[in-house]
């Protein structure tokens, strides 16, 4: 396995344990913790990343 199969796998994983950070607080909040309507910044929120990444990716994703 290469440096970045490495690198990769590991971002992999912190995403899947924000995910579930996210959604473990959501359940102790009884709901949402952001608006349901605020889809980009609840994806952005989860994965600990920021709103423009988020929406570079989606941008990125559109053009194909």
């Amino acid at each position: 396995m290469s440096v970045s199969d490495k690198t990769l796998r590991l971002q992999f994983q912190q995403f899947v344990l924000s995910l579930l950070n996210y959604f473990e607080r959501e359940k102790k909040n009884n709901g949402p913790l952001i608006s349901l309507s605020s889809v980009q910044e609840r994806v952005a929120n989860a994965l600990g990343i920021s709103v423009s990444t988020v929406k570079r990716i989606k941008a990125r994703s559109a053009l194909n």
